[in-house]
């Protein structure tokens, strides 16, 4: 697990996070009702695996609110658009870089110091190119976006929903990296 933290550490030192490509933000069409944005967050998390009364209690409760959170709801549903993504184009790359510095890394080695990350960062292999880690960071910050809204808005417990992130979208890229070993 730590090369786990390992690489979200490079990956959030090194800035590298493009815009995301999914459905069209809800500035640039027609902007729907603000209920309809919620019920599509709701059905895309039930989607995803969060737990189905959580989820339905969050959104009769924010559906009831006086305020709904339409931007956060617009945010959350443009990160399911990255981690449920159809091709593998972003968990391969992130198995990219888990390969990478599973291959660089020494397990008895002292944690990489500053000086070393800028390097990884700079000087990017045939292993682990730059659109790799953009794509890798990419899928990086939707899934801590899932955390936040998970923990924020869901109001799931911080331990389960580090949990549930780990085991549904981590766990199984370093299963896949340790089998094909």
């Amino acid at each position: 697990m730590n090369k786990t933290f390992l690489i979200l550490l490079i990956i959030s030192l090194s800035g590298c996070v493009a815009s995301r490509k999914g459905p069209p933000t809800f500035e640039e069409s027609n902007p729907p009702v603000c209920p309809e944005i919620i019920k599509s967050t709701a059905k895309n998390l039930e989607a995803l695996g969060v737990d189905k009364a959580k989820v339905r209690e969050w959104m009769n409760r924010t559906l009831s609110s006086k305020v709904h959170p339409c931007n956060v709801c617009q945010k959350m549903n443009e990160a399911l658009y990255v981690i449920r993504e159809d091709n593998g184009t972003y968990r391969a790359a992130l198995k990219k870089m888990i390969q990478a510095v599973d291959e660089a890394s020494d397990p008895n080695a002292a944690p990489p110091t500053e000086q070393q990350i800028k390097e990884i960062e700079s000087s990017p292999t045939d292993d682990l190119d730059r659109e790799s880690v953009t794509l890798a960071g990419e899928y990086t910050s939707a899934l801590e976006d899932l955390q936040t809204f998970l923990i924020s808005q869901i109001r799931l417990p911080v331990d389960e929903t580090e949990n549930f992130i780990l085991d549904k979208f981590y766990i199984p890229l370093i299963n896949q990296e340790e089998q094909t070993k």
